[in-house]
């Protein structure tokens, strides 16, 4: 261990750094050589527990009769070890942990580890369940009491992180995008790899060993008692079905009638009236075998006249490969979180009953303008800030007013206005008209309407000769304005409801 690098930390009292701490175990920070040792010695410790399961030592966890046998399931810094509840095998594993800990020179922190048995196990505890990631490590089918302290324990985190609003987003993306693979930070790993890998998850083995062994994972239902990960899962589908199709290839795992595989947004499935004595019929069989092409006369004779004319124009591969799910709104047909998000939007708005023209404008302003904002060359602050107009959750007298908060409030404090509304403060107040004549914003504030802050905004990043440049002067005016603005202004401290 001499050639890996440690990270000193000091401690700082009265502005003066005080003693060290250097770590002696576990990854460390900065080295490259150290998650691979780490590796290593995880290696050594799996192949253990895995001779004693060859051995009838040790017997995993399976959740169904052909689900595969799990003993455990390393982390980097947790593992997850599954045996039965018998003193044979509760010997044997500590005897794996004294062998592990004399070899590698590390040891099990007690303190931080525990124990739980399932329910057929007879034996009662008092302790509180553990956590795992903050999560409860089990949860039962009825999970609103086991998520109970989930809000107080998100709301004590941030308080003890004093930081502000773009101090929190870089906190959030910063954890969100923490815990990628190792060797994914520093290579490219082939698309095909990880093809390879996926599908053979441990996770996708046991769900569809589970709940779909026999169907696709679109087509699988709840089934009886399902896990909370898989009703979660289920719900979600909804979004991949609004949006995929199949693609033809030899046609003969997509149904003529019921399955989506024509490119008709937004159903993707046949309307033509089915055929007597063929309504389980495949797409295999409107394709010549010998030719590789569609049997035109059928086609034409089955179907209306813009379903042949679609169908038609379908290519078909000479290579003749099986049929795939894909992604309609995707050049390469693969799913991405941004636009699953948009589908997800969408249905969101249709539930709500609101509709194709609200899609296209939220908080008044048009998706094309909000996408102009968040690629403006500005700082993080300057976004939020901005980001907060458009919604209108700024402190003003009138939103506090709206919000419940009880006192004299009384009106604008700068010109004395009666009314101190967002679109005042930054638009219509004399001492904002002041700000605004002598700043390079004198000639968009002209353009504006009376009151009219959000149309403004999107006015100003939209326009023909708003380029990145003139669009970062306007967000960097408004947000200077109101940080003179708000400077002058008086703190009223009132009690809240």
């Amino acid at each position: 261990m001499t050639c890996v690098t440690t990270v000193t930390y000091y401690f700082l009292v009265n502005g003066f750094p005080v003693g060290f701490i250097s770590p002696q175990r576990g990854l460390r920070q900065g080295d490259p050589l150290s998650p691979y040792l780490f590796l290593l010695c995880a290696v050594v410790f799996s192949g253990l527990i895995v001779q004693a399961e060859q051995h009838g030592f040790l017997h995993g966890i399976a959740i169904s009769r052909r689900a595969p046998s799990i003993s455990h399931l390393l982390f980097a810094g947790d593992s997850f070890l599954f045996t039965r509840a018998t003193p044979e095998e509760c010997q044997h594993l500590s005897y794996i942990f004294q062998s592990y800990e004399w070899a590698s020179g590390q040891r099990i922190n007690l303190q931080k580890s525990c124990v739980s048995f399932s329910s057929n196990v007879e034996m009662s505890s008092n302790r509180p369940w553990p956590k795992y990631l903050g999560c409860k490590k089990w949860t039962s089918m009825t999970n609103t009491w086991a998520y109970q302290l989930l809000l107080a324990d998100l709301v004590q985190g941030w308080r003890e992180k004093l930081l502000s609003f773009t101090g929190k987003e870089v906190l959030l993306k910063v954890v969100a995008q923490a815990v990628p693979i190792y060797q994914m930070s520093y290579f490219q790993i082939p698309g095909s790899l990880c093809d390879e890998i996926q599908p053979y998850s441990p996770l996708a083995r046991v769900l569809k060993a589970r709940y779909h062994k026999d169907y696709s994972i679109l087509e699988a239902s709840e089934g009886h008692a399902p896990s909370y990960i898989w009703r979660s899962l289920c719900d979600s589908r909804v979004v991949l079905a609004r949006r995929s199709r199949w693609q033809i290839g030899n046609g003969w795992s997509v149904k003529v009638w019921g399955d989506r595989w024509i490119p008709k947004p937004n159903s993707f499935q046949i309307t033509s009236a089915t055929v007597t004595g063929h309504e389980n019929v495949l797409v295999c069989e409107l394709i010549n075998p010998v030719l590789h092409k569609w049997h035109e006369d059928l086609v034409h004779a089955w179907f209306g006249a813009q379903e042949a004319s679609c169908i038609l124009h379908l290519p078909l591969s000479f290579r003749i490969p099986a049929d795939r799910l894909v992604w309609h709104y995707e050049k390469q047909g693969d799913l991405t979180v941004c636009s699953a998000y948009e589908v997800a939007r969408q249905f969101l708005f249709e539930e709500a009953g609101e509709g194709s023209s609200n899609r296209d404008n939220y908080y008044g302003v048009s998706t094309k303008a909000w996408s102009r904002l968040w690629w403006v060359c500005v700082p993080p602050k300057v976004k939020v800030f901005v980001w907060r107009v458009l919604h209108n959750i700024l402190p003003t007298r009138d939103r506090l007013l709206s919000e419940g908060v009880q006192g004299d409030l009384g009106g604008c404090v700068l010109c004395g206005a009666q009314a101190e509304s967002l679109p005042h403060v930054l638009l219509d107040c004399s001492f904002t008209a002041l700000i605004c004549l002598s700043s390079p914003l004198r000639t968009k504030w002209r353009d504006r309407a009376i009151g009219d802050l959000n149309g403004w905004l999107e006015h100003v990043l939209l326009r023909e000769d708003s380029q990145r440049l003139n669009s970062s002067s306007c967000c960097y005016g408004v947000y200077g304005m109101s940080e003179i603005r708000w400077s002058g202004r008086q703190r009223v401290r009132v009690p809240l409801k």
